[in-house]
């Protein structure tokens, strides 16, 4: 009887992480909301606010397009992985979804590699 629910219990929740599967409209949306934020640190701390926003507004518009014909995502059904890269080999990992919900690198990552 305990192995029954056990497997029914596994056969529930694999059913609901497969159609809770994040599409790639998700991840590209996180990846954004992150870099966003990492932008928005930056200028908060400079004294002329009507440049940022403008400059914010084109950092979000050129994101969303490079992310468009940069970011992949592979779907495994239980759960999904956002890639960035121009070419298969250089692609680097930048999200996981699962659940309805995506994890992106941290903010602290994205920084560095800006850096770099």
């Amino acid at each position: 009887m305990k192995k029954r629910t056990a497997f029914i219990v596994f056969i529930l929740i694999v059913a609901v992480s497969v159609i809770t599967c994040p599409s790639k409209e998700m991840h590209k949306d996180a990846i954004q909301t992150t870099l966003k934020n990492v932008i928005t640190k930056d200028f908060d701390s400079s004294s002329n606010k009507l440049a940022d926003a403008f400059l914010m507004n084109i950092g979000s518009a050129l994101t969303g397009l490079t992310l468009d014909g940069t970011l992949t995502v592979d779907n495994y059904f239980v759960c999904s992985v956002g890639k960035i890269g121009l070419t298969e080999k250089k692609q680097k990992i930048v999200s996981v979804g699962v659940f309805n919900h995506v994890f992106t690198i941290s903010e602290e990552e994205i920084e560095t590699r800006i850096q770099k």
